[in-house]
């Protein structure tokens, strides 16, 4: 049997800080700009090669991008580097102190300006670790990790609430991955699933809870480290910040920078202990990509008359900040949409990266964690980690369970457009990723 070559890795980062005054996003507020920055962001680029084959992985310490914006930078990276644009995947680690980069309803305008400014440092940072591609080998570390809870907590009158709900799903799994090279250790990849909303909202830039857990890492190991988001649909910050009216402790936002530091430094802690670990490196590792085009299902419009009906009721609270703004924009859109002809899902093009035991499974949206543990059970790879908010966003991803209890999750829908992810996007989910993840592997 012919011996798998050694693969390559290159690691680059760049920053796309804002400058003080840029709007920030995550929260339905009017006025929330940039008066200091706590700790940079960063643009982050790891390489891959083999062979003929190659990819680029990005993480941007940013809320989310749309499509539009994450195909012109990989366009742009691909002119510079050669590797094609869809072997280059894009994702945020979803802060919510950083800039407001996309559009929704009631939440602001996307940061245009802002997104012009850092465009060549997103771009650099793809082609400077290209340019660093080096013989490497990896290890591979996993721990069941609390820094996550599900936030989906069912109150008495049988809502939701962004509260602890340590009965309901979560993916608990931390997966570390060290890259190494002959000239000492390259990068430590962090992937697991849960939101950067510790700090809640204040007026400053932040990476949030992973800032704390990047920043100690690197500095205990003398190696760069880079965050990949999971699945983090129904997934907060596991807090000790007490909510006396729901009798829990919440898990939508924290107490400040004292949540910031508590949620960072546990990921720390269980990130080290996996990083220590880890005694086995391989270098021989199959580099292979499959892709395919995929349309996540829409749910269809309402009819007209439904529309103009809400519409109707939702115009007294249309120049109000979050819920109201968000309902009368969405009316809106959906009469606009039915002019036209009415879409049934949201196409693009879906590209599953492998390496080894491990793949990348790139989703533009906020991933509720059951479709991630459906996938990874169903896998035929032991390390499937999902990559929320990756290649453009359409907002939260829900289970078909969680459609039916509803909550903000799935309210919150409307902000992101005229149309609503279909009943059954957690099954095209599945279903679709894992063909390509059986491509890759023969099964």
């Amino acid at each position: 049997m012919a011996q798998t070559a050694t693969f390559e890795a290159g690691f680059a980062r760049t920053e796309i800080t804002p400058k003080l005054g840029i709007r920030l996003g995550g929260y339905g507020m009017q006025e929330r700009p940039v008066e200091s920055v706590h700790d940079a962001l960063h643009a982050n680029a790891l390489a891959l090669r083999q062979g003929d084959q190659a990819a680029l992985l990005l993480s941007l310490d940013l809320l989310g991008l749309e499509e539009v914006d994450t195909t012109a930078m990989r366009c742009a990276i691909s002119t510079a580097t050669g590797v094609p644009v869809e072997s280059i995947t894009i994702a945020c680690t979803h802060t919510h102190t950083s800039p407001c980069t996309y559009a929704v309803f009631g939440w602001g305008d996307k940061e245009v300006g802002y997104l012009a400014d850092v465009f060549g440092a997103i771009v650099a940072a793809g082609v400077q670790a290209w340019g660093k591609l080096a013989p490497a080998q990896l290890g591979i570390g996993t721990c069941q990790t609390q820094v996550g809870v599900n936030r989906r907590r069912i109150l008495a009158n049988h809502q939701t609430s962004l509260c602890a709900e340590p009965c309901g799903s979560f993916d608990p799994t931390l997966t570390l991955l060290r890259f190494t090279t002959a000239s000492g250790p390259l990068v430590n990849l962090v992937h697991l699933g849960c939101h950067p909303t510790a700090w809640g909202a204040p007026r400053l830039a932040s990476r949030d809870w992973p800032g704390v857990m990047i920043d100690r890492m690197e500095t205990q190991t003398g190696t760069p480290a880079v965050f990949f988001n999971g699945c983090i649909g129904d997934v907060g910050p596991r807090t000790s910040k007490w909510l006396p009216q729901h009798n829990a402790f919440s898990a939508g936002t924290g107490n400040d920078w004292e949540s910031v530091l508590e949620i960072g430094l546990r990921a720390a802690g269980d990130a080290l202990h996996t990083w220590a670990a880890i005694k086995e490196f391989r270098h021989e590792l199959p580099l292979a990509l499959a892709s395919a085009d995929q349309a996540l299902p829409y749910r269809p419009l309402a009819s007209r008359e439904e529309a103009e009906r809400q519409l109707a009721l939702a115009a007294p609270r249309k120049d109000s900040w979050g819920a109201g703004m968000c309902d009368y924009r969405h009316w809106a859109s959906v009469l606009e949409a039915l002019q036209g002809q009415p879409r049934t899902g949201y196409p693009y093009r879906q590209t599953i990266t492998r390496l080894g035991p491990l793949a990348f499974v790139p989703v533009p949206g906020e991933i509720f964690s059951g479709i991630g543990l459906r996938l990874r059970a169903l896998s035929p790879l032991p390390h499937t980690l999902m990559l929320s908010q990756a290649n453009g966003s359409i907002g939260y991803l829900p289970t078909r369970e969680a459609q039916h209890r509803g909550g903000y999750e799935v309210w919150v829908a409307r902000a992101f457009g005229p149309y609503l992810p279909g009943e059954t996007v957690d099954d095209y989910l599945v279903e679709h990723n894992l063909a390509l993840l059986q491509r890759l592997t023969g099964a």
